[in-house]
């Protein structure tokens, strides 16, 4: 998956609509909700599929 899709290019295009730090719950990281779509999608996974597969992780 790295060597397919540009992750930092990526990244710096989509940051500044990602929410920010503040009150609330605590953020995951950017580079994770971008590559739980792409990971479902490559290893065709069902949602409660991905979410088995995260919280094995």
């Amino acid at each position: 998956m790295d060597t397919l899709i540009p992750w930092k290019q990526l990244e710096n295009k989509v940051h500044r609509y990602y929410a920010k730090e503040g009150n609330g719950r605590k953020l995951y990281p950017l580079s994770a909700i971008l590559r739980i779509p792409c990971l479902k999608l490559f290893c065709n996974l069902s949602d409660p599929g991905m979410e088995d597969t995260l919280y094995e992780i």
